[in-house]
């Protein structure tokens, strides 16, 4: 993705890119920003849906736990049926 957003920025500014420069602040502090806070987002929604407070989060922070948070959040089912944190989004449906 970082690939892309350099093709991109080098297609749009030609060689004028600094790295630290305005265009730089301007162009990609705000993406890296967007990026960032939809990935948090998404991880505290995945944990909402394995019936776990969005703290659970705060594991993937810790150096090798992250590989067993990491794991747990892409591979484990989501609950069944509603939970604390709201209805299960697929319905009860357990086909891909």
């Amino acid at each position: 993705m970082f690939a892309g957003l350099f093709l991109l920025c080098t297609l749009t500014f030609g060689e004028t890119l600094e790295p630290y420069g305005l265009d730089t602040v301007l162009f990609f502090w705000p993406v890296l920003f967007l990026v960032v806070f939809s990935n948090i987002v998404l991880v505290i929604k995945r944990c909402h849906d394995l019936g776990r407070s969005g703290c659970y989060a705060l594991w993937l922070l810790l150096p090798i736990v992250n590989l067993w948070a990491a794991y747990v959040l892409t591979f484990t089912p989501g609950q069944k049926g509603p939970n604390k944190y709201g209805e299960d989004p697929l319905g009860g449906r357990t086909d891909g």
